[in-house]
């Protein structure tokens, strides 16, 4: 109580004293002038407590005075938000002396107006014999009215108001009253001071800033938990050993998570064991937060922590289901036969009940990972009420106690309330995951885990420990990296709406390449291997291009020169020599020098015949570097879009670039308005083949050696359905997120294998385009391509016409 009661007196409006020496016990273990000292407290609520009267020598100081005095005191003192105060006390022992009235009216004809006051008291009479008399009093001199009149709910004449104001007019008044009813939907903390011989003098000392802080975020939880259960308190479940297995899988995976509050990662720990906590409640859940706030990560971490803490396997079923029909999630039944044929769902649920191999030992988890909507959803209510699954042709399949149903969406927008009833839930806001936390993960991988295998592991390991040792310290809290994130969002435009998840996802998927480039080279010349020093600038200065082209590459060449210009003027990493140029137009070196761009654009010769063709590209500094791009991500298995106004060269330079390509397939796919996930399943079959493989079904190309690229050209033209979902991009979100899908013949898992999407499109401004959704963003490389530059039209101009002249 020492610590906390300095912290909760800054933020009490209100006080009851459900009996007449609490109050007394209150001011002896505080102050006697504790109601005053309060300069918040607007409320007061009281059990055969009423106001004294009070003299004109009366000394609040004095710890002698009643209880009564006080209260007469607390409501004659000016109240610091300027609202009336209110006093509500009941006369329960039918004991009370009401010479206070008389002592209240004699302050009120002797008031200034420099102690204007305002307040109300409700107060109820026992005493049914006494004779109580309406009056009203106007002071002219500061424009108050006292007025004494019955309650207009009063039974037999008991309960009175006596309300000392300024003559108002009547909207005023009428504000004022809804002031006082606001005052009961306020949140609550219910201070007991029922210890008479435990208070013996004032509370000290005051807490730290620290712990204020912290004791004050409380406050507002405790206070809706008490509004929520009255009386109840709440004491948190030990779950110190399953927290444990948690923090050891999240150090195994390099997550960024720690068990001390207020430090990175523990309000993402929190959300974890909150869902613990909820699946031992609820057989539904549902897990809501916007793209990147650690939805997933949380339910597989603690997938895995369960299983090693109580040493049950756990299984999870992910399911995409705005990305199938509804006759393929729950199943068909023909009209004619009275056949029913299994849907995903249902097949799932029946595989668990028969216990074949054993899946009722299991920890049975089906993960409904997509939008939300009544037309599929619905039909699972009686799942999440009874555990009942009720086929159309009248079978009943109950829900074994094993299974959980995790709903993972990004909003509740078109979620019904009698699902959302029937389902715990857990939020996860944006600051769960802190680009922070991104950060220590990212350079937690790189300093153990190995980018890529080679003879000498060791030698490559330390490399990449260097690598980490040179680029932690830009991204510190008051790094490069951060500042230019923070710029990047806020200062910045962007062609789709950007996010921090978004572009450190990108940044993070360009600096390791730069890696494993670094560590190519060193195990390509064994014989002369890069110093430490040629090592940190090569990493150092490939830093700055990879921030600009992963922060600002999906803007214009306007707002890429712009964050050039504030990396150049807050960083201390050497620049390139020509300061009027962006940083893009250079690339550095496996020496860690910068070169300028147009040394690697080639000069070449064209047919005259090839002059007019429309399919003729000629290299220049924008398709040079698009190429740099382009096979940074093809790299990373990291799908990318480029986006641009038409006639910018999208199509036609990602075509050539992905052709170029030794050992790359590429099928082009042009999307429509009406394009569904079906295309791309047939496509799929068209150019791919299925395999079975000890691990399950591969999809793969046919040659063995090849790679297959998707090119989904116009990405943005499909159109949402009615509940905003465009269902070809939640099936691709999918395909990029899950690596696979399930086959819908059959209803069996495929994993992808050697199959990447990359894509184009018009700005989803222009007419019939629609926004891709934040969720598919995520995980996608954005890069802005618009008309060529001066630079650009003077080489293919320039190689025109020297060939046109040959004719």
């Amino acid at each position: 109580m020492v610590i906390i009661w300095p912290i909760f007196s800054k933020n009490i409006h209100y006080f009851d004293f459900p009996h007449g020496d609490h109050l007394d016990n209150l001011r002896r273990c505080t102050s006697p002038t504790i109601l005053t000292d309060l300069l918040n407290l607007n409320s007061i609520d009281s059990s055969d407590l009423f106001p004294a009267a009070i003299g004109d020598d009366f000394d609040v100081q004095n710890a002698t005075i009643s209880a009564g005095q006080a209260l007469t005191k607390w409501l004659h003192s000016p109240a610091k938000d300027g609202q009336p105060k209110r006093l509500r006390c009941i006369d329960y022992n039918g004991q009370t002396n009401f010479d206070w009235i008389n002592n209240f009216k004699e302050q009120f004809l002797r008031a200034n107006a420099i102690s204007s006051v305002s307040y109300e008291i409700h107060f109820t009479v026992r005493v049914t014999s006494m004779q109580m008399v309406p009056f009203e009093l106007v002071n002219e001199w500061t424009k108050e009215k006292l007025t004494l009149a019955k309650a207009m709910k009063s039974e037999w004449n008991k309960s009175w108001i006596m309300k000392r104001c300024k003559i108002i007019g009547e909207t005023a008044a009428v504000q004022q009253q809804n002031t006082y009813e606001n005052l009961d939907n306020c949140n609550r903390v219910v201070i007991g001071f029922f210890d008479r011989a435990n208070c013996i003098g004032p509370l000290s000392p005051p807490p730290s800033a620290e712990v204020e802080e912290k004791a004050g975020q409380s406050i507002t939880k405790a206070a809706c938990s008490s509004d929520v259960f009255p009386g109840i308190s709440y004491s948190p479940k030990q779950v110190e050993s399953l927290k444990n297995e948690v923090l050891n899988i999240c150090k195994t995976e390099h997550f960024s998570c720690s068990p001390i509050i207020g430090e990175k990662g523990n309000l993402w720990l929190e959300k974890v064991l909150q869902v613990y906590q909820i699946t031992n409640i609820n057989h539904g859940l549902m897990l809501v937060g916007a793209s990147g706030s650690g939805k997933t990560t949380a339910w597989t971490t603690f997938l895995k922590a369960l299983e090693n803490h109580e040493r049950v396997e756990g299984v999870s079923h992910v399911i995409d289901a705005k990305s199938i029909s509804n006759d393929t999630l729950y199943g068909t039944l023909d009209p004619n036969t009275r056949e029913w044929t299994d849907g995903l769902f249902t097949n799932i649920i029946r595989k668990i009940i028969d216990n074949v191999h054993g899946e009722l030992d299991k920890r049975q988890w089906i993960i409904f990972d997509g939008d939300v909507d009544p037309e599929w959803v619905e039909n699972l209510n009686s799942v999440l009420d009874y555990k009942l699954l009720t086929l159309p042709n009248g079978e009943r399949l109950s829900i074994p106690p094993n299974i959980r149903i995790i709903f993972e969406v990004a909003d509740r927008k078109f979620a019904t309330i009698a699902t959302v009833s029937r389902c715990g839930m857990v939020w996860f806001s944006e600051d769960v995951v802190t680009p922070e936390m991104l950060f220590e993960s990212f350079l937690l991988r790189l300093k153990n885990e190995p980018f890529i295998s080679g003879e000498n592991a060791n030698r490559l390991l330390n490399i990449q420990i260097i690598c980490e040792n040179t680029l932690s310290m830009h991204m510190d809290a008051n790094g490069l990296v951060p500042l230019c994130l923070e710029f990047a969002v806020e200062q910045l435009g962007h062609i789709m709406e950007p996010t921090e998840q978004r572009l450190l996802q990108t940044f993070f998927s360009m600096l390791s390449f730069s890696v494993k480039q670094l560590l190519q080279y060193d195990s390509d010349h064994p014989d002369f291997p890069p110093s430490d020093e040629q090592i940190a600038n090569f990493i150092s200065r490939s830093l700055l291009v990879n921030l600009i082209w992963a922060f600002a590459g999906d803007g214009s060449w306007k707002s890429r020169k712009s964050l050039s210009d504030f990396v150049r003027a807050s960083t201390t990493i050497q620049l390139p020599p020509d300061q009027s140029l962006p940083i893009t137009d250079y690339f550095v070196t496996m020496d860690g020098d910068w070169e300028s761009w147009l040394t690697k654009v080639p000069q070449i010769e064209i047919e005259p015949q090839r002059i007019t063709d429309t399919l003729t590209v000629i290299p220049t500094l924008d398709t040079v570097r698009h190429e740099m791009l382009l096979n940074t991500w093809l790299n990373e298995r990291k799908p990318l879009i480029l986006c641009g106004p038409p006639g910018s060269g999208k199509t036609i330079t990602l075509l050539a670039a992905l052709r170029s390509l030794p050992d790359m397939d590429v099928i082009n796919v042009n999307f429509s308005s009406s394009t569904t996930p079906e295309l791309l399943m047939k496509n799929f079959d068209h150019c791919c083949e299925y395999r079975k493989t000890p691990t399950g079904v591969v999809l793969a190309p046919v040659q063995t050696t090849r790679r297959l690229v998707i090119f989904c050209d116009e990405i943005n033209l499909p159109r949402p359905d009615k509940y905003g979902t465009q269902r070809v991009i939640s099936f691709m979100r999918h395909l990029v997120e899950k690596n696979g899908f399930y086959r819908t013949t059959d209803l069996t898992w495929v994993t992808l294998e050697r199959i990447q999407f990359v894509g184009a499109c018009n700005p989803p401004t222009d007419p019939g385009r629609n926004p891709l959704s934040a969720r598919f963003l995520r995980h996608v490389a954005v890069i802005y391509v618009d008309c060529p530059g001066r630079t650009s039209l003077n080489q293919i101009f320039g190689t025109c016409s020297s060939n046109a002249s040959s004719l």
